[in-house]
């Protein structure tokens, strides 16, 4: 029995058990059918309906999130090896247990990309953006995939999504006008032609004919004799089509090799594209943002490299170096940028972030108020202002930071900026003496996350202090 024909006993049996309402077999059932078969999109489809259909009736039990918890840990190595199969195996996985998890869908759509499995991955990303619509990275990733299957009117749609979240995107702006360019070459097409004289042959059968008596005047003298101007101003148009032709053949070829994080032939095909448009400063951030890329990978190697070796002490200074390198350039293209982007409160952000990890806390405070009047931005930079005062030693402006960081704040929707902010304001009433106030923002802590820092620690010592006072 062939694979694909035991894929389709296993399938019937699905079908079998699904009218029955046996969610638990038929989805079993409907696994195998593809894992015999991946390929087959009405597998997946059929088996996905199974999943949705279990968890609308009987909900989502303990016993799922233990296994989802260890899913997403084999999700995560598969994607770090390129494991694409692995990775499809485990999303389908992870399907399982949580149908209404996007996250999940987009492993599968990812590694199906990576398979060639075009189809199932096109359906599976259509899954993810139905379930998180609103997903910045899910419509960068669509729209990439929409790009290379030549669907210029629905990739474009994804980046004009992410511009109605941040309409500061840069990425996203630059798409739109990378899809303009390879719309219309595609409509010409000039991405099928092999040499500027094809695109000159192309072109010629395209011009519009001349009646003879339209022709007096298309003649001109010139020093070098008698040109003719229709002919010379249409090769001028040639020459600026296929220079946009090879620019965005090179933009291309730069998008590919950043996705395979191959960063010195990005950094070459970038510097390609120059050449054909040198004063294009989108070509020249894009390239600034793989060299940053490169450094970031060059540090994330590094100290793997040196917590793999304790002790290795050369290891550590040479990863710190790295960093502090990485960080100086970063600070060097966002000075620049936030210039051209004054109104990027983003780029801003981002900014002050680096100079905080930097320690130069009085660069990033008036960038961080800057970030503030951003509304998506204005508790996380409120957040980040109350440890620069903190660092700067002004307390008091600390506590009123992260308590108006609180009243912008949800525990369900920011617990990590939640918890810190609590935290802090513990530390901070603990110096000044504040018991009370101090044990009353631990507890909120730890009700959320018992682990959280020192949390725990501190408030049993407040506590115990307190019963020796008594």
């Amino acid at each position: 029995m062939t694979e694909r024909n035991g894929a389709e006993q296993w399938y019937d049996k699905g079908v079998e058990a699904m009218n029955q309402r046996q969610w638990d077999y038929a989805i079993e059932c409907m696994s195998t059918a593809v894992r015999l078969s991946p390929d087959t999109l009405e597998y997946r489809k059929s088996k996905y309906r199974c999943c949705r259909k279990k968890e609308k009736e009987e909900g989502t039990s303990a016993i799922a999130a233990v296994k989802l918890v260890d899913i997403r840990r084999k999700l995560l190595q598969a994607k770090m090896i390129k494991d694409w199969s692995g990775m499809d195996k485990w999303g389908e996985a992870g399907i399982v247990y949580a149908p209404s998890d996007a996250q999940f869908f987009a492993h599968v759509a990812h590694a199906c990309t990576e398979m060639q499995r075009i189809r199932v991955a096109r359906y599976a990303w259509s899954i993810a953006l139905r379930l998180a619509p609103e997903n910045i990275d899910f419509n960068r990733a669509y729209g990439r995939f929409l790009c290379m299957q030549k669907e210029f009117d629905s990739a474009q749609k994804c980046f004009q999504r992410i511009l109605q979240q941040d309409a500061e995107d840069r990425y996203a702006k630059e798409m739109l006008r990378y899809i303009d360019v390879e719309r219309l070459i595609h409509k010409r097409g000039y991405g099928d032609a092999e040499s500027t004289h094809d695109v000159e042959k192309d072109s010629d059968h395209s011009s519009p004919v001349v009646n003879q008596g339209d022709q007096e005047g298309v003649f001109a003298l010139d020093v070098g004799g008698v040109f003719d101007l229709q002919q010379d101003g249409h090769r001028a148009g040639v020459e600026v089509n296929s220079a946009t032709r090879q620019k965005s053949h090179h933009l291309r070829l730069a998008r590919n090799y950043a996705d395979q994080r191959q960063w010195d032939r990005c950094l070459d095909a970038y510097r390609s594209a120059l050449e054909f448009a040198p004063d294009d400063p989108s070509i020249k951030e894009m390239m600034e943002d793989a060299e940053l890329s490169q450094l970031c990978d060059n540090v994330d190697r590094l100290q793997r490299a040196a917590r793999k070796t304790p002790g290795a002490v050369r290891l550590t200074q040479e990863a710190q170096d790295a960093e502090h390198q990485m960080l100086l350039r970063r600070i060097e293209v966002y000075k620049e940028r936030i210039e051209r982007y004054r109104s990027d409160m983003k780029l801003r952000f981002s900014l002050a972030e680096d100079y905080s990890k930097l320690g130069e806390y009085r660069q990033a405070i008036p960038l961080y108020q800057q970030a503030a009047n951003n509304i998506t931005l204005k508790a996380q930079a409120l957040l980040k202002l109350g440890q620069c005062w903190i660092c700067d030693g002004k307390r008091d402006l600390a506590a009123r930071q992260f308590s108006t960081a609180l009243t912008r704040l949800k525990a369900a929707e920011h617990p990590d900026e939640w918890k810190t902010a609590h935290y802090w304001l513990g530390r901070l009433h603990e110096a000044d003496g504040r018991i009370e106030d101090a044990e009353s923002h631990y507890s909120e802590v730890i009700l959320l996350d018992y682990g959280f820092r020192d949390t725990v620690k501190r408030l049993e010592g407040l506590q115990s202090s307190s019963a020796v006072d008594v």
